[in-house]
């Protein structure tokens, strides 16, 4: 989203929807609400506020994940991610940009968001440069700009080109970086972007400036010069005086060099651009030297060398605040990774617990069942001993029974035979009787 605010008005925007914000209500108007207070606080540089209001979006989109419209609050939570990809990437912690922009990009691939797969392409390709390495960066370039050439993204065409063209003129691939730079002027210049195309003209000269094509190089300072004071650009108007000065020198036209270089200098200093104003007085140095004004020249190396002073105490804050915004960041990414692994070991633990739990508790239920088993065997064994004991008398007595039976009746057969011998006279005394009657 670009707004036209001044400071003022600016803060004034910020601080209206900070607002809206203390109204307890949690849905989608929220999440967009959240993510232009985050653009904005990114353009007035309160980057850490960003990260924490976009953070606060990512956990409303999870929140609110449920609803019916999922795909919807995925798109925002995408948006929040790119937020604090391109805080972090303002920060100067290129590492977290792209971690952010991939998982931007994640999102969007998933849901087909063509737009959002190319703008991400391009981010995650301008900190590719950042970090030097200018191939991967080309990669990410083209894979944005084949997208937006698929659904007829002129303007972000545009930008890519102007990308491409900035990692070919790194590489001092000249003819390259001006086919790039002249397809992105054509698409400025259709779609009537006279920023874009004041840009273009810039470029252009810069590159026919490193190939010492001093003539083509001024047209194109002048093209882009001419619209800058139409639009009222006077960061850009600076800039352009300053490079035609600078080549004015290279070209030995040293009156029209320090008019421009002058004209620079108090433009860059209404601006505030210390950066302009240093290479202005350094320009002016060079120009004194050359014209033998060796007072002036002394007198603009000071002025060069202080304001450059300036810039590097305040780059040192910069950078020491951002080293200790990022140390602060890993401490609490390192103590939370810390908590995570205590966790993990924690779940390990509880899951080793539960394990050793339920073995013990299965092999108590087996040693129970296993008593259960034998003790029921060994109370059937008992009942069954029992009942075999009880056999065994049973059989005993009725053995006994039977011994009884049988001597009671040899008792009584022997007694029988006894009354009967005693009764009976023996047979063999019967023979002899009747033997000795005969004779």
């Amino acid at each position: 989203m670009a707004l036209s605010l001044n400071s003022f008005g600016q803060q004034q925007y910020i601080d209206s929807l900070k607002l809206l914000l203390n109204q307890p209500i949690e849905d989608t108007n929220t999440i967009r609400t959240i993510q232009l207070l985050c653009e904005n606080l990114i353009k007035t540089g309160e980057l850490e506020q960003a990260i924490e209001y976009a953070t606060q979006n990512i956990t409303l989109c999870n929140k609110l994940s449920n609803s019916t419209n999922k795909n919807k609050l995925n798109l925002l939570k995408s948006d929040a991610l790119s937020v604090i990809a391109v805080a972090n990437k303002d920060k100067g912690d290129y590492p977290n940009a792209l971690k952010y922009n991939l998982a931007a990009l994640k999102i969007r691939q998933s849901l087909n968001d063509e737009k959002g797969m190319a703008d991400t392409y391009n981010n995650i390709g301008i900190i590719n440069k950042k970090q030097g390495n200018l191939d991967a960066a080309l990669n990410n370039y083209f894979a944005s700009l084949k997208i937006k050439l698929r659904i007829g993204d002129k303007q972000g065409c545009a930008f890519t080109y102007n990308n491409i063209g900035n990692i070919y003129s790194n590489q001092q691939k000249y003819s390259e970086a001006l086919k790039n730079y002249t397809l992105c002027l054509m698409i400025m210049k259709e779609i009537d972007d006279k920023k874009g195309v004041a840009a273009s003209f810039n470029n252009i000269g810069i590159v026919y400036d490193y190939q010492g094509n001093y003539k083509e190089a001024l047209k194109n300072y002048f093209a882009s010069l001419k619209i800058k004071e139409e639009i009222g650009d006077k960061q850009g108007m600076a800039t352009s005086n300053m490079n035609i000065g600078e080549v004015s020198i290279l070209t030995n036209d040293y009156i029209q060099a320090r008019k421009y270089i002058l004209e620079s200098l108090k433009l860059s200093t209404e601006v505030g651009s210390k950066y302009l104003i240093k290479d202005n007085y350094f320009a002016l140095a060079r120009l004194d030297t050359i014209t033998g004004n060796w007072k002036s020249a002394f007198a603009n190396i000071l002025l060069h060398n202080k304001v450059n002073d300036s810039i590097f105490n305040e780059e040192n804050t910069r950078i020491l605040s951002e080293m200790n915004a990022k140390y602060e960041n890993e401490k609490k990414e390192s103590h939370i990774q810390l908590l995570e692994k205590e966790k993990r070991i924690q779940d390990q633990n509880i899951t080793q617990q539960k394990t050793i739990q339920n073995t013990i508790a299965f092999g108590l239920l087996l040693t129970c069942i296993f008593a259960l088993f034998m003790y029921n065997r060994f109370r059937i064994t008992k009942e069954q001993k029992i009942i075999i004991e009880n056999q065994k008398i049973t059989v005993e007595k009725q053995k006994d029974l039977v011994e009884n039976k049988q001597k009671e009746i040899l008792d009584s057969i022997h007694y029988a035979k006894r009354i009967q011998d005693s009764i009976l006279t023996s047979q063999v005394y019967i023979q002899r009787s009747i033997s000795r009657l005969k004779s």
